[in-house]
């Protein structure tokens, strides 16, 4: 009897430890590069999907204006969301929902959720990502002795 257990333990341990192993191995994978490799890009100005946005698929997001939303997902793509209705809370919130569909997809047909309203989308295109600013060189004092 107790052989049968020792053996049923050792059994569900070892059971565990594939789970385990699996899911660190998924992990990894998707904590690198998540579904690039598994999807092509969409094209700049096209309507665009983000795939597993309720599973940390957005990675940054900045509103731009009170209808207008940026967006970076995991893969590094930027997107434009435009909402239906304006939403003047957007500039100046710190944290936004993101309403998905039941797969966890972000597209136009998605919302956000900003201090307990949700605005619906109007359209989620692709678009190229911001350039970083260029800082001017500091001005060299070029005073001449007297």
């Amino acid at each position: 009897m107790k052989a049968r257990r020792i053996a049923a333990l050792i059994d569900l341990v070892a059971a565990s430890s594939l789970v385990a192993a699996s899911l660190l191995g998924c992990a990894h994978t998707t904590a690198t590069d998540p579904g690039r490799a598994n999807r092509a890009p969409v094209a700049i100005g096209a309507e665009a999907v983000i795939p597993f946005a309720n599973h940390g698929g957005i990675r940054n997001w900045r509103a731009l204006d009170d209808s207008t939303l940026w967006l970076e997902d995991q893969s590094g793509y930027h997107y434009q969301a435009k909402l239906v209705t304006p939403s003047w809370q957007l500039a100046y919130t710190e944290t936004i929902g993101f309403v998905t569909d039941p797969g966890g997809n972000f597209d136009r047909h998605s919302a956000i959720a900003v201090k307990g309203m949700t605005y619906p989308l109007a359209s989620l295109i692709r678009v190229e990502a911001p350039r970083a600013k260029i800082k001017a060189p500091a001005a060299a004092s070029t005073a001449s002795a007297p």
